[in-house]
């Protein structure tokens, strides 16, 4: 910590440099993918953050069924 005249007082630990580390990576991620200082999902009703989640849900669902199908294609070639 720094006093009025710009000179240490106290001391700075580690957990303190990982916590400020963190919580700047984090705004840089939510910065990166144009969401607010905190993800929307983080407070609303079930319906809201259903509906959120729902685009991702399916674009990892139909992406899923597709190396399913892609396997199953290799896996009956034997």
């Amino acid at each position: 910590m720094i006093d009025d005249h710009h000179q240490l007082v106290g001391t700075i630990t580690v957990d303190d440099v990982i916590d400020i580390l963190g919580e700047e990576a984090s705004e840089d991620i939510f910065r990166i993918a144009r969401l607010r200082t905190r993800p929307s999902w983080s407070g609303g009703s079930p319906r809201q953050i259903a509906l959120l989640r729902l685009p991702w849900v399916l674009a990892a669902l139909i992406i899923e069924l597709g190396a399913g199908a892609i396997i199953h294609h290799f896996d009956s070639r034997r």
